[in-house]
């Protein structure tokens, strides 16, 4: 019989479940990281006041559907307001790949609306954008009950662009952004056009063309 793989909440790596330890309710991580044994034991002395906190008691194996669950939450949905979205990293390859389906259609550019036209174009007009930042100041009061272990060791939270503004974060994000130059942005789009990744964004574009 196979030995038991977990997805490490630290490095994302999958490994042997016996090279893990328990650092929240579903999450576990591998025991080398600085942070994990510490973080193990101060849930295990959690454990012991909290007993059957959320019903079940906290340091017992869950089951793989429940372990999947809460993947899929912290993966893919905004941990302020719950709603699903896409990475930003994600929403960024789906505009290169819009703006080549664009040129196969012929279609006239709008630069002065581009981002919208872009989501028009892929449909994602109604879909959330999550973003990833680092937040030294303490607001797992409004983040949901399952972020609250990840929150509290990698002090970073998963939140909508909604959600930023809320809680007043939006214009650190967009500080934290780097500004290249003119003569940056030049040299990346030279070395865009030469990449493979343009051949990978074309040829998303023409298989999702519409006949």
């Amino acid at each position: 019989m196979p030995p038991k793989t977990v997805i490490c909440s630290i490095c994302g790596r999958t490994v042997n479940k016996r090279q893990t330890l328990l650092i929240g309710e579903g999450l576990r991580a591998c025991h080398f990281h600085e942070e994990t044994k510490k973080k193990s034991e101060e849930l295990k002395k959690e454990e012991k006041i909290h007993k059957g906190r959320r019903g079940e008691k906290r340091g017992l194996p869950c089951s793989p559907e429940f372990y999947k669950k809460h993947q899929d939450f912290i993966q893919n949905h905004c941990w302020c307001c719950c709603k699903k979205g896409i990475d930003i990293k994600e929403l960024y390859y789906k505009m290169l790949v819009g703006m080549e389906k664009l040129k196969l259609k012929n279609e006239q550019i709008d630069f002065l609306n581009l981002p919208f036209q872009l989501k028009k174009e892929m449909n994602l007009l109604k879909v959330s954008t999550i973003i990833t930042l680092e937040v030294q100041d303490d607001i797992s009061e409004h983040l949901h009950k399952i972020a609250h272990d990840v929150y509290s060791f990698t002090h970073t939270a998963r939140l909508c662009v909604e959600c930023l503004k809320k809680l007043k974060l939006f214009d650190k994000w967009q500080k934290s952004i780097p500004k290249p130059s003119i003569n940056q942005m030049l040299h990346i789009g030279a070395s865009y056009e030469t990449s493979t990744l343009e051949k990978h964004v074309l040829k998303d574009a023409v298989d999702t063309l519409e006949v």
